[in-house]
């Protein structure tokens, strides 16, 4: 089974259903374990209005979702990241987006597949030799 972590953008998508393939997919993960960190739940929690918004659901209607949501991922603590993990994390990202940090740093302490939607992220993380991308 492999591992995968996911970043906000493929939540968000999840969330308000613009990527349907990203909910049925995290719905039923095949030989795929999804992770994130609990950053996760506090970037989704600073865009709940736009969540709102964009899905139109009323506000209980949109906790299910998240819930559904949050069923299918494990959920890992920031703090069993080795700190040397988030130094290499940090150089990887510190050019292209520093708020992703997180997500490759779980990525690389699982020795897992990184899943994200940010096509910038992508090529700068590609760029300095990071290829390890789930591509659903």
């Amino acid at each position: 089974m492999s591992r995968v972590v996911l970043d906000a953008n493929v939540a968000f998508r999840s969330l308000v259903a613009a990527c349907p393939n990203v909910s049925r997919r995290l719905d039923h993960p095949g030989d795929h374990e999804f992770f994130a960190s609990f950053f996760l739940i506090a970037e989704l929690f600073e865009h709940k209005e736009r969540i709102l918004h964009a899905t139109r659901l009323p506000e209980a209607d949109l906790v299910e979702a998240f819930h559904r949501l949050t069923e299918s991922i494990v959920f890992v603590r920031e703090a069993v990241i080795p700190i040397g993990t988030w130094f290499e994390a940090n150089r990887l990202c510190r050019q292209v987006d520093p708020d992703d940090t997180a997500y490759l740093a779980l990525t690389l302490h699982l020795d897992a597949l990184l899943w994200t939607e940010d096509v910038l992220l992508k090529e700068g993380l590609r760029a300095q030799g990071f290829t390890r991308f789930f591509e659903p």
